[in-house]
């Protein structure tokens, strides 16, 4: 502690005269100490309205020498000497190394990118779990030797609880109106980002659990459309969850119980859900395109397969672009025309009608092909000239040569007749 003394001049010197030496005590007193500590003189020096001590109140003890003065001895803080030969031959310390500032992704649409910046999994893994009291009426024992991983929980608000629960019954209600309400909400909202998988779960499971069960087909794929046509949500890391239970509506064999029910449209839906993946992420996922033809063709080629699946992978296949049609579908159609003349003679109605639909769809999309086609072909000076030295009985010759004799005939009926010369021309060039 400094003396009295050293203190009464260091005070007179900054022109401080009459200094009370109790001010600084009281609040030591008051804390019930012995020792005088800097907080004390602070308190005092505020209460007398002067500039506080500014600094850190050191823990180790301060060594003070005296100097003899005409009046008093005068203290001042005992310091080490210092010889300067001996800073000049030490090494000079190691550089700081610079600044350098980086940016990261937190987070890339709510997902966090596995980064060395982002702390890992593993460390995550380390923080204490939020555990959640059980009643003592209803606590669960789980035995030690379980193998069963426990699975992490997605917290939910009360508030996205009951969103959630009021479009599931909604989306079950009988009530078109309020079907489409739900429906309309979810294509909109953009706060409900937390429950796409939970609606991609109610989808599958209400695919899984009712097959044959043709209105909640129609409204799981309605709820589908409605996620992917929302701006606000990121489907892309469902997509392998959401092209399942898709493909099953397009492809399975019983949508119905009863086969004069309307699940050509359902299929027809699907399909162009389908188109919508396919243009959207298929550059996101390279391999999509391919697994997509892939799944449709072996459909499409298989004749075990029901004529229903057969109406889902044309239609199918016909939604990914021109040139999976020239590769895919036409050098198939001759074949697949004779199994169609086939089941058109059953005595079965719900064969013949599928097969009735099968060949209805493969003339209606190749009329649309050929449009799409012809449209993209460049003009020559020519193709006139050569459109009318081709006759009827030529054009008739390659259709039947490829795509048999029943599709053929409907082709060469349709108002597309001169684009279907104009084809045939392009590939005999």
């Amino acid at each position: 502690m400094y003396p009295k003394n050293s203190i009464k001049i260091a005070a007179e010197s900054l022109g401080i005269s009459k200094l009370r030496e109790d001010d600084a005590a009281k609040f030591m007193r008051n804390a019930k100490r012995t020792k005088l500590l800097v907080s004390d003189v602070n308190s005092a020096l505020k209460v007398r309205n002067l500039q506080p001590i500014y600094g850190y109140d050191l823990g180790a003890e301060i060594k003070y020498r005296g100097v003899s003065a005409p009046l008093e001895d005068i203290f001042y803080e005992e310091e080490e000497e210092v010889d300067l030969s001996d800073i000049f031959n030490e090494p000079a310390p190691t550089p700081p190394q610079p600044v350098i500032y980086s940016a990261h992704w937190l987070a890339i649409e709510g997902v966090q990118p596995s980064i060395p910046q982002n702390p890992s999994y593993e460390q995550l893994d380390l923080t204490t779990p939020l555990t959640v009291e059980q009643p003592k009426d209803k606590q669960i024992s789980i035995s030690s030797t379980s193998n069963t991983a426990i699975l992490v929980k997605h917290v939910l608000s009360k508030e996205h609880q009951l969103y959630f629960e009021c479009v599931k019954e909604s989306m079950f209600s009988t009530d078109n109106i309020i079907q489409n309400a739900a429906l309309e909400c979810v294509a909109t909202d953009a706060g409900i980002h937390q429950l796409v998988p939970y609606f991609i779960q109610l989808v599958n499971d209400t695919i899984i659990q009712n097959g044959p069960n043709l209105p909640l087909l129609k409204v799981s794929v309605s709820l589908v459309k409605a996620l992917l046509v929302n701006p606000h949500f990121y489907i892309e890391p469902y997509m392998h969850q959401i092209l399942p239970s898709l493909l099953t509506c397009l492809l399975g064999k019983n949508l119905c119980y009863d086969y004069k029910e309307d699940h050509w449209t359902l299929r027809d839906n699907v399909a162009g859900l389908v188109d919508i993946i396919n243009k959207t992420y298929s550059k996101s996922y390279h391999s999509l395109l391919q697994r997509l033809a892939r799944t449709f063709t072996r459909t499409f080629l298989d004749p075990s397969k029901p004529l229903e699946s057969h109406y889902g992978a044309i239609k199918g296949l016909f939604t990914l672009g021109s040139e999976a049609i020239r590769v895919l579908v036409i050098p198939n159609l001759k074949v697949y025309s004779s199994l169609l003349e086939t089941e058109l003679e059953s005595t079965n109605p719900a064969i013949k009608l599928a097969a009735k639909k099968c060949s209805d769809l493969l003339v209606i999309s190749l009329n649309k092909f050929i449009i799409s086609v012809v449209k993209t072909q460049p003009k020559t000076n020519n193709q006139d000239t050569d459109i009318r030295q081709d006759s009827i009985e030529k054009l008739n010759s390659d259709l039947n040569l490829t795509f048999g004799e029943m599709i053929a005939d409907s082709l060469i009926k349709s108002p597309n007749m001169e684009n279907w010369f104009k084809f045939f021309a392009e590939s005999d060039r």
